[in-house]
This record gives C-alpha cells, structure tokens and sequence, in this order.
C-alpha cells in the first residue's frame, strides 16, 4: 500500500468556532496507563520562540502562500540519546517529554520511522485528556518518515512500546518539533483571524447557503505543507476506482489560489 507523506487532518468547522483533527492510527492505549509507580520521563526543553516576530514577518507574506502557524526547531531526538527507558510486561517503554513553553500546540517530523511488529508508539499532552496513536508499523512509509498532527499544550509526551521478541530493532527519530505561535484549536482572539475575512464568494456549508453541500463538505480537510509548518485547506475527491486514489485540491486560506495533487491510498 502507497502512502504521501504530505499529512492530512481531517478538518471540521462549526461557525468557525471548533476545529477537530484525527490522523489515521490503531486505537489502543499507553503502556504507561498500566504501569504503577513510574517516574517522570526526561524532558527536553526547547528555545524560546519570539511569536511577535513571527507575526509580524507573517504580514509581509504573499496571502498565496499557505499560512504559517508554527516555527520548526531543528531537533536530533532518538531511542538512543533521549528519553527514558522502563522495563514493562512483556517488554519494555520508551517516553520523552518534550517542552516549548508558550506553544498552542506541538507537532513533530521523524526521519526515521521504523517499528517491528507489535511496536506501539502514541503522543499525548501533560494532562492525558488528549492521546493520539497508536502508530504502529502499518502507518509507515517506504522511506520510513512519518509526522504527527498537532497536540494542543505546550508541552507532550512521546511513548513507545517495544515488543520483548523485537528488543533493540525499532528506530524513531525525531528531526523537527514544530512550535504552535497560532491556535489551531480555538478562534476565541486567535490570530490565525489576523489574515482576513472570506470573500463574497465563499459561503459557509453550515449556513442554509450550503444545505446541498452537507454530503461534500465531510471530505474537507487541513493540510500540513513545508516540513508542517504551514497548513492550508483542501478537499478530498473520489475517482471512479472507490478509494484507490484521492484527489485533493488545496487553497491557501487566505487566497483563492488552488493547487492540485494526488494521494495514493
């Protein structure tokens, strides 16, 4: 099975007051969940980020560009130089904790991501009140990179769990942490208004305007573009195969410049 490494969200908006993402994973549960006792995990803790600066540059910025809402740090975070390691039923857990204070939310680039069978990996934030994953082997790429959406907070957890039968076999790497300086799960004074209103055109399907759309409108979706710094707006096209193929035509949200590509499915 073909996958793109190009991350897409599933993006609902109620009034423009909401947004949920989901990103494809295999259910289940941290290990850590079960685990009586457990110490904190070692945190890595990452430079300020100026957000008025950003904001700022982000003005200058041709509105056919997708729309900046993080700043990538550059990272080198692995099984080996970081986190910490406890000895579990059946195997053994991995979790780093990974900080950037002042971030809406924090996602992650891995250039290497490569588990064995039975390897389980999740993402969560301080509270546990929201748990992406698992990811497993079967959300792997040819190239063995992978990426995640973006968990609201400013500081996450990274968990892997390493089957016993597979000790010392699984790579995780982690190459960028992408710093949230725009909201992407709230519009209450969020900047992400900052670029401006919709044109004259453009009618929101959950108004009665859009009472024929309520079907087409299940296939928008958020796209992470530039190493998921960026994101813009797309929606998701059949083909006549059922499912093979995707077509996504993308738009900057602040523009109506359209790109289009494929992802195999």
């Amino acid at each position: 099975m073909k996958r793109s490494l190009t991350v897409l969200f599933l993006l609902t908006m109620c009034c423009l007051v909401s947004t949920s993402f989901a990103q494809v994973s295999q259910g289940g549960a941290p290990a850590s969940l079960n685990m009586a006792a457990l110490d904190a995990p070692a945190t890595r803790s990452l430079p300020a980020v100026d957000a008025a600066t950003l904001l700022a540059e982000d003005e200058t910025e041709s509105k056919d560009v997708p729309l900046r809402f993080g700043y990538p740090h550059d990272v080198n975070f692995n099984l080996n130089n970081s986190g910490t390691w406890t000895d579990a039923k059946d195997g053994r857990v991995w979790r780093l904790r990974i900080e950037s204070r002042g971030a809406y939310s924090i996602n992650m680039v891995f250039d290497q991501f490569d588990l064995p069978e039975g390897g389980r990996f999740f993402v969560y934030n301080d509270n546990y009140d929201y748990v992406i994953g698992s990811f497993t082997e079967a959300n792997e790429l040819p190239t063995h990179e992978f990426a995640t959406q973006p968990v609201p907070g400013d500081a996450i957890t990274l968990e892997y769990f390493e089957p016993a039968e597979a000790m010392g076999q699984s790579v995780i790497s982690v190459s960028s942490v992408i710093h949230a300086y725009r909201n992407l799960f709230g519009r209450a004074n969020n900047p992400l208004d900052a670029f401006g209103e919709s044109g004259t055109c453009n009618n929101n399907a959950n108004c009665p305007e859009g009472a024929l759309w309520q079907d087409q409108k299940r296939g928008v979706v958020m796209l992470l573009t530039w190493w998921r710094f960026r994101f813009c707006s797309g929606s998701l096209i059949n083909n006549t195969n059922n499912g093979h193929a995707v077509r996504v035509d993308s738009q900057p949200l602040r523009s109506g410049h359209h790109d289009d590509f494929h992802v195999q499915l």
